[in-house]
C-alpha cells in the first residue's frame, strides 16, 4: 500500500513549525539569534589589569576582554579572581584549573543559579578548553547579562594551562 504525499499538508505543518519556533524564540527569556555576530575581542595589557572597574567598563563597554596565559596565572596567583570553566561536567571532572567553579554553557541557567550570590564586582576568568573553542566567550556574555561587571576569556583554556604544568583539579570518584 503507497501512501501519497500531501504536499499542500506538509508546508502547511512546516509553516506553523517555523511560526511556532519563530514565536517561542521571541518570546523566550534568553532568545537566540538568529544571526550570530562575533563580537570583537581586545587582549588586556597589563596595565589596564590593575584599573578599577568603572575604568575597565568605560574602555571597553561592549568588548569582550581577553587575557594571556601569563596574566592568567598571575591573577590566580592573586587569588582575587574566579574562575569559571564554561565545558560540560565530563571534562570539568576530568580536570580544571585549580578552584575553577563549573557552569556550562548548554546548561548555564539551571547551573547559575546556584552561584548567584557571587559578588558581581570580583573578577572573574572564564575559559573552556582551547583557543579553537568558544564556549568561554558565550558564558562570559552570559555573565556580563546577569551583571557582572569584571568578565575576562582566557582563550588558551584548559589544554595550553595544563601544558604549563599550573595548579589544576581533578574531581574524586563518589
Amino acid at each position: 500500500m503507497k501512501t501519497k504525499l500531501n504536499i499542500k499538508y506538509l508546508i502547511f505543518v512546516i509553516a506553523i513549525s517555523l511560526i511556532f519556533g519563530f514565536l517561542f524564540n521571541y518570546l523566550s527569556e534568553t532568545p537566540l539569534e538568529l544571526i550570530r555576530h562575533k563580537k570583537e575581542i581586545t587582549f588586556v595589557q597589563d596595565e589596564d589589569l590593575n584599573k578599577t572597574v568603572e575604568q575597565s567598563k568605560e574602555d571597553n563597554s561592549d568588548k569582550n576582554r581577553a587575557v594571556n596565559t601569563r596574566q592568567a596565572f598571575k591573577m590566580f596567583k592573586s587569588k582575587n579572581i574566579t574562575f569559571i570553566d564554561a565545558r560540560d561536567e565530563w571534562d570539568f571532572a576530568a580536570g580544571h584549573i585549580k578552584g575553577a567553579i563549573n557552569i556550562p554553557e548548554y546548561n548555564f541557567e539551571s547551573i547559575y543559579n546556584k552561584y548567584s550570590d557571587m559578588n558581581k564586582s570580583k573578577g572573574i576568568i572564564v575559559y573552556c578548553g582551547s583557543k579553537d573553542c568558544n564556549l568561554a566567550e558565550r558564558v562570559a556574555d552570559k555573565l556580563k547579562l546577569k551583571g557582572f561587571k569584571e568578565v575576562y576569556i582566557y582563550l588558551d583554556g584548559w589544554e595550553v594551562w595544563h601544558e604549563r604544568n599550573y595548579p589544576i583539579e581533578i574531581k574524586k570518584e563518589d
